[in-house]
């Protein structure tokens, strides 16, 4: 059995404009005796970033950059880059991260060697609407009800024209590697 200790709080925002509102959902990935955090970066507007530190072992930040790693830069993610996720699969490191033009949130990929610079690829999940997602589960023999919360979530939202809320939002995507 695997023991987890709570080790607390590593980030916490800063003035910096680029997380000036917070820091969350972090990707992680170990080298040796170094940690890589890729982390949600969040400015005033809640338009989003992704920033980078580096740990020497699990706890300590040794190196935190003043500007973001990667910023929105396509129409597709326009009001954020979110929610990295990464793993490294033979030389190649692949960074999932969730793009977000203000009304879709998306799965989109970059890829790095280095661990420094990534070069965006594109959007990698298909499009999927809610109205397929709904006629999935009103057509389901079964259906678990935390499925509809966000289906509930999205179309109450006052400040978007229903006919603008097209995609089902996915802000969880990761590779993993089988042996």
């Amino acid at each position: 059995m695997i023991k987890v200790n709570k080790e607390g709080i590593l980030l916490t925002k800063t003035g910096l404009e680029f997380e000036n509102e917070g820091v969350l959902n972090p990707a992680v990935i170990r080298e040796g005796d170094n940690v890589h955090l890729y982390y949600r970066a969040v400015r005033s507007g809640n338009y989003s970033n992704i920033g980078y530190c580096l740990l020497d072992g699990p706890l300590t930040v040794t190196k935190r950059c003043d500007n973001p790693v990667m910023v929105p830069e396509l129409a597709y993610e326009s009001r954020g880059v979110e929610d990295p996720r990464i793993v490294k699969i033979d030389d190649l490191y692949y960074l999932t991260y969730t793009a977000y033009d203000g009304i879709n949130a998306q799965g989109a990929l970059a890829v790095s060697t280095d661990l420094k610079n990534f070069e965006k690829k594109e959007i990698i999940v298909p499009p999927f609407s809610y109205v397929e997602f709904v006629y999935l589960l009103e057509t389901a023999e079964r259906v678990n009800s935390k499925y509809y919360r966000n289906h509930k979530f999205y179309y109450q939202q006052k400040d978007i024209e229903i006919e603008k809320k097209t995609l089902l939002w996915d802000k969880d995507v990761v590779f993993f590697q089988g042996e």
